[in-house]
């Protein structure tokens, strides 16, 4: 396949993520659920009168939030062999939770997922990342997503292994662009 087909296919599958958004009104739903959440439900053009809002729409999600991220979330290792120690297990995935700042990540994802219906993790392999000790090149890193920035191959598949294709949708700087 050519670049010049490449690039128009990447911008199909674009262009087929946009529609369904557009079909389904997704963009219009999730920008209405911010605004209540923040209290700008009144968005009439009318601002010669004060509106009064008791933004019960902001409590909800917040008591949510605070249940949810109440509990903290860790990986622990357990093995049936009692000759097997999985220490060294738990410890590591302790220190990868920490180095990638997954309760951060956590925190930003049960607010999105509170406020607009859903959230989506990104975990990726950065090359530029250093370990703590500079010895190693390359880390794991992730970032929450924002709902609209993620296209499926097939929106109505709910197991994410069996797309086709995920468009993550983000902004690059021209040359970082003519470099790729």
């Amino acid at each position: 396949m050519k670049q010049d087909e490449k690039i128009t296919a990447v911008w199909q599958m674009y262009e087929n993520g946009k529609d369904y958004f557009n079909r389904t009104q997704l963009r219009d739903k999730i920008v209405k659920q911010r605004m209540y959440y923040e209290g700008k439900q009144y968005r009439d053009g009318n601002d010669e009168y004060p509106k009064p809002i008791i933004n019960i729409c902001r409590f909800v999600p917040r008591n949510k939030i605070s249940n949810i991220l109440g509990t903290p979330v860790s990986i622990s290792y357990k093995t049936y062999d009692s000759d097997v120690n999985v220490e060294a297990f738990n410890h590591f995935a302790n220190y990868i939770m920490k180095e990638i700042r997954q309760e951060e990540a956590d925190s930003r994802a049960i607010r999105d997922g509170a406020v607009e219906g859903t959230y989506i993790y990104h975990y990726y392999w950065d090359n530029e990342a250093t370990g703590v000790m500079g010895v190693k090149e390359g880390a794991v890193r992730v970032e929450v997503l924002n709902p609209l920035n993620v296209m499926f191959a097939n929106p109505n598949e709910s197991d994410e292994q069996k797309q086709k294709y995920i468009l993550i949708v983000h902004r690059k700087e021209v040359e970082a662009v003519k470099k790729i």
